[in-house]
């Protein structure tokens, strides 16, 4: 089973998330989520998740600082950026950190689990 930490300031997000979708039936174990960047790459190092969906703008470190953290540490570890802005600058920016997808809120959970 594959480990997903979720990353996101906002708890409405988080907790949809967990709730919506039915992790365990896609091969997920669903981690405690992380409300900022600054827990969100202690609990990289903690937990070692295989899947990490970080929103871009939070508190402590942002999405990017994140993904360039996992990209330096755990480069095997897939990145998705989550984001309520559509900026072209923000997707540039997640290119070179090596993220995998750059998904727009909102997002079903359909889209999601697909």
């Amino acid at each position: 089973m594959y480990k997903f930490l979720m990353v996101d300031d906002e708890e409405i997000v988080r907790r949809g998330f967990e709730e919506r979708i039915d992790w365990p039936g896609a091969g997920f174990e669903f981690l405690t989520p992380c409300e900022n960047g600054r827990d969100a790459i202690a609990a990289v190092e903690a937990l070692r998740p295989d899947v990490v969906m970080t929103d871009v703008h939070m508190p402590h470190a942002d999405g990017i600082t994140v993904a360039a953290h996992i990209r330096e540490s755990h480069p095997e570890i897939v990145v998705v950026i989550l984001s309520g802005y559509d900026e072209f600058s923000y997707a540039q920016a997640a290119i070179p950190n090596n993220v995998y997808d750059y998904v727009l809120k909102p997002v079903s959970s359909r889209d999601l689990t697909a």
